[in-house]
């Protein structure tokens, strides 16, 4: 730096301290007025009357609101710019996804950086003599990332760098895997969901946009735009397994890929046995309602349960007596994998496989918000051959333990498994 650069800066800084400055107190009420704190948005869906379901709470544009760092303007009046100041940063967000857990939230972005260059490049030809200069045109930097969000402290910590606009994200349910679509390229990228790296980059037709993971994490489903059809992948191998023609220009922005419907298991009396049983298959229901099989008639009794590999449930197995205890015969279910192991090694029971899915409870018997105890009573052979009852009513669950049948399961009710609320 010359020496005269540095005499008219050391005048300048004499300058400035010789000005009068204003009381601390007032400068603070001026700054205060310049930074008038902006209104709360009160936003909510759906509108009174009805009670609200979603609120509003605040806007994310990118990693520019939370990475703020303010330029020295003394070391760029001695130094220099340290970069091409920006003149524009535009974050267009696409596809979003929220973990299972709800700790992590991933965004597809396309951020575009539009900037003068420092210094400006060369003209392409010369101007002529007395005429304007060449004029400089702004430069753009495009990125396109898939930002990972802290639910918790509202920051950002992590981006992965992609090669196209991030249209479509999901996550599979165990929050291990994040799928990400980028419909220029036709490329599925798996992420990484703990590290937030990529694993794995598969083509996937010639325009995926939408994508959904299904509830088991077994099988990635991938809207392709321009075949009309959705894709099936096994997660796994990567591999194609299915493509299903779906009509023109599917998009499907969102999870569209749920669980299957819950199914009704329905209670049954055998007044010759005394005995009750129960079922969620459609087809023994349709034989035991047209007497098909004979003697049993439904009880009004009902519960609903979950299909076979629910994610978080467990497969319920069934054991049937055969001819143990001829003419009457028992089916006896059970989630508990201990329990399954030990009726394996009776002789007087046979495994009759997996029926449904129900979730388990705490070893005290409760059960998790949006679930009710199944009950579980055994009438201690007092009909000559051993039966079970489950219900979800603590009315009959009473009332069966006062004809003499004992609870069994989880804590002193006996909760044997946790069902859907009716």
């Amino acid at each position: 730096m010359t020496r005269r650069r540095w005499s008219l800066l050391a005048a300048l800084f004499a300058a400035a301290l010789a000005l009068p400055h204003a009381p601390l107190d007032a400068q603070k009420g001026q700054d205060a007025k310049k930074k008038t704190a902006p209104k709360p948005v009160n936003l909510v869906w759906p509108l009174p009357p009805e009670q609200p379901r979603v609120r509003y709470l605040r806007a994310y544009r990118g990693e520019i609101d939370f990475d703020k760092k303010k330029e020295s303007k003394f070391k760029a009046l001695l130094l220099g710019p340290d970069s091409p100041k920006p003149m524009a940063v535009l974050v267009k967000p696409y596809g979003v996804a929220v973990s299972t857990n709800g700790r992590q939230v991933y965004v597809g972005i396309r951020q575009v950086t539009t900037f003068n260059p420092i210094p400006p490049p060369p003209c392409i030809a010369p101007p002529p003599p007395g005429g304007p200069p060449c004029p400089t045109y702004p430069m753009e930097i495009v990125n396109y990332r898939v930002l990972v969000l802290d639910a918790a402290s509202n920051t950002f910590v992590a981006k992965v760098e992609l090669d196209g606009t991030p249209f479509g994200v999901a996550v599979d349910p165990q929050g291990h895997a994040v799928y990400v679509t980028t419909p220029a390229t036709g490329t599925l990228w798996v992420l990484d969901g703990r590290t937030a790296t990529v694993v794995r980059k598969l083509a996937v037709g010639v325009a995926p946009y939408g994508v959904s993971v299904h509830p088991d994490g077994s099988r990635v489903y991938v809207a392709d735009a321009y075949s009309g059809s959705v894709r099936v992948l096994d997660v796994a191998t990567g591999q194609l397994v299915a493509e299903v023609g779906v009509g023109a220009s599917p998009i499907a922005f969102g999870a569209f890929v749920g669980p299957p419907a819950d199914l009704l298991a329905v209670e049954y009396y055998h007044g010759t046995y005394g005995h009750y049983f129960v079922t969620a298959g459609a087809d023994e229901i349709t034989r035991l309602d047209s007497g098909a099989i004979a003697g049993w008639a439904r009880t009004g009794e009902s519960f609903r349960v979950r299909p076979l590999r629910t994610p978080g449930a467990a497969d319920v197995c069934r054991f049937w007596s055969g001819s143990t205890f001829t003419p009457k015969s028992s089916h006896f279910y059970t989630p508990f994998d201990w329990e399954r192991a030990t009726v394996r090694g009776n002789p007087a029971w046979t495994y009759d496989g997996t029926r449904f899915a129900a979730n388990l409870p705490d070893a005290t018997g409760a059960c998790a918000p949006g679930r009710i105890p199944l009950y579980r009573l055994y009438n201690n052979g007092m009909t000559g051959a051993p039966n079970h009852r489950f219900t979800t009513s603590a009315g009959i669950r009473s009332a069966t333990v006062a004809q003499g049948w004992t609870p069994e399961g989880s804590g002193a009710l006996g909760v044997s498994a946790c069902v859907q609320a009716p």
